[in-house]
């Protein structure tokens, strides 16, 4: 199962300047495109334009509901939870050293003799 996550960046309601260009038009599809660009070269991919509606003020003046615009951005997820760009790290394994085979024997002699006292161990 792909997993993504998500990131939300206020859409550019300004243009910026440019020299040359006759159209403003033409200047806002440029910031846009700076925006668009610069988000993605951080690996994060182009979904969708939304709009969300906030609610703010108190009871006693009223409250005014305002609009925003948000681009959204996703990038997948390994199943580790780390992003796809980000290296990944080899996972280091501790070494265990492994008990003698002659403790196990006492080790089991002692638990077995304890529950019943007939029972030996055979080597």
């Amino acid at each position: 199962m792909e997993r993504f996550e998500y990131k939300l960046v206020k859409a550019p309601c300004q243009r910026k300047r440019f020299t040359g260009l006759k159209k403003s038009d033409d200047a806002f599809a440029i910031t846009l495109t700076e925006t668009l660009n610069d988000i993605a070269s951080e690996g994060w991919q182009f979904l969708r334009k939304e709009e969300m509606s906030e609610t703010r003020g108190n009871r006693l003046l009223g409250r005014r509901r305002r609009s925003h615009e948000y681009l959204v951005f996703r990038r997948q997820l390994r199943s580790n939870g780390m992003t796809l760009d980000e290296p990944v790290s080899p996972r280091r394994v501790q070494n265990h050293k492994t008990p003698d085979i002659e403790q196990l024997r006492s080790r089991i002699s002692k638990v077995m003799l304890a529950n019943d006292p007939a029972v030996s161990l055979v080597k």
